[in-house]
């Protein structure tokens, strides 16, 4: 019976790699050519390491690698300019809050409607009071030494996500982890 149990558990696991193996290969574009993917299929449901290998390394040109750089360049890219859009926003809320009150709010505001991902902080922040709050939730998440038990009520009392960022709507923290 416990031999029963081992080979049964072992054709899971080894239908389970030739599932991960066929995903992960059609995930990475080593299925895009018709004869290439009937020869990985085929070499994997035929268990036949040594002709999936050799379907695998016939993918692996200049062609391919070009085109993974290319990829790679604009993923850079993209992380790149989310990462400036971060930084503009953390400026543009830093000064907002420094101003406080109904000024520093309505610039906030004005702000907001260039930020992706804003309309949920926007919906619960309505008011230069909230605003206020939020300021200060946001120089306590920014302080390691804060106490999370504040950062925690002052988050429920605004009805914010605990333990991450606001998105990209310039209130990152660094104390983030604590709460």
């Amino acid at each position: 019976m416990k031999n029963k149990t081992i080979v049964a558990m072992l054709a899971l696991l080894s239908i389970g790699l030739v599932v991960a193996g066929s995903v992960s290969a059609y995930r990475f574009g080593m299925w895009q050519d018709p004869e290439n993917r009937e020869e990985i299929q085929e070499a994997i449901e035929n268990n036949d390491f040594d002709s999936w290998r050799e379907a695998m390394m016939n993918r692996i040109n200049q062609e391919n690698f070009d085109e993974i750089v290319q990829r790679h360049g604009m993923i850079r890219e993209r992380r790149q300019e989310k990462q400036e859009n971060r930084e503009q926003n953390q400026e543009m809320t830093d000064e907002a809050c420094e101003l406080g009150g109904e000024e520093g709010y309505e610039m906030w505001l004005e702000s907001l409607s260039e930020r992706p991902g804003a309309r949920r902080l926007q919906e619960v922040i309505q008011d230069a009071q909230d605003f206020d709050k939020l300021c200060e939730l946001h120089e306590l998440r920014n302080d390691p030494d804060s106490d999370p038990d504040k950062i925690r009520d002052l988050s429920e009392e605004l009805s914010l996500p605990r333990g991450r960022g606001f998105g990209n709507c310039g209130f990152q923290g660094k104390n983030i982890g604590k709460n």
